[in-house]
């Protein structure tokens, strides 16, 4: 585990500009698979995995000279949608951390991948309650249609940048996945961009503030 954060601060310090200064720094929460706001979708993808796979199966072998690479790969492919939830809920916890410096913000990721997004260019936060009662904070509007119903995807896929040659690891959108010390960073936040408020609770925005 030391070798792990020593290696993951080495990291940084190779990323960061010169004399760019690390404001606020967070990891996320010690989240649970089954949480209140990923349990539905979770139970409703292994659901109808299951039964695609089972009716495509039964089909199959049904009706047509059953072939065991065909079967192995369907069930493979049933496999990989069945983990899919899991292996995102390890990546969070496993690999993700989040920085504000005095310049930007930016997401540490699996295999010593960085994203960032300037100050200059963040036109807004949304910081989203969930029904855990812990907070997410959308960077960049650019993410907010729906975002809220899928922050763990979205967490684990910053936009990418369209530009044929973007600086490496620049996005116009990312989520910091329930921070542990999130109101440290909202409140950093809020001296430079615009902050919006979402309770997945009450489904509505509860209340916005501009930077000073």
């Amino acid at each position: 585990m030391a070798n792990k954060m020593e290696q993951r601060e080495k990291d940084l310090r190779e990323y960061l500009r010169e004399g760019e200064v690390v404001r606020w720094e967070g990891a996320p929460h010690r989240i649970a698979l089954m949480d209140e706001d990923n349990k539905p979708a979770i139970i409703k993808r292994w659901i109808v995995t299951v039964v695609i796979t089972a009716v495509a199966l039964v089909g199959y072998v049904g009706f047509l000279e059953a072939k065991t690479e065909i079967v192995i790969l369907v069930a493979a492919i049933a496999l990989y949608n069945l983990l899919a939830p899991v292996e995102a809920w390890k990546a969070i916890l496993k690999h993700q951390y989040f920085y504000i410096t005095d310049q930007r913000v930016i997401l540490s990721c699996r295999h010593g991948a960085f994203y960032f997004m300037n100050f200059t260019e963040i036109d807004a936060v949304r910081v989203v309650t969930g029904l855990t009662g812990r907070k997410s904070l959308v960077i960049g509007s650019a993410i907010f249609p729906k975002c809220e119903k899928r922050l763990r995807w979205q967490c684990l896929h910053p936009k990418d940048d369209p530009d044929p040659m973007p600086e490496a690891g620049h996005v116009l959108g990312m989520v910091f996945y329930e921070p542990e010390n999130v109101e440290e960073a909202i409140a950093l936040l809020e001296d430079q961009v615009l902050v919006e408020y979402m309770d997945c609770g009450h489904n509505s925005n509860s209340s916005t503030k501009r930077a000073a």
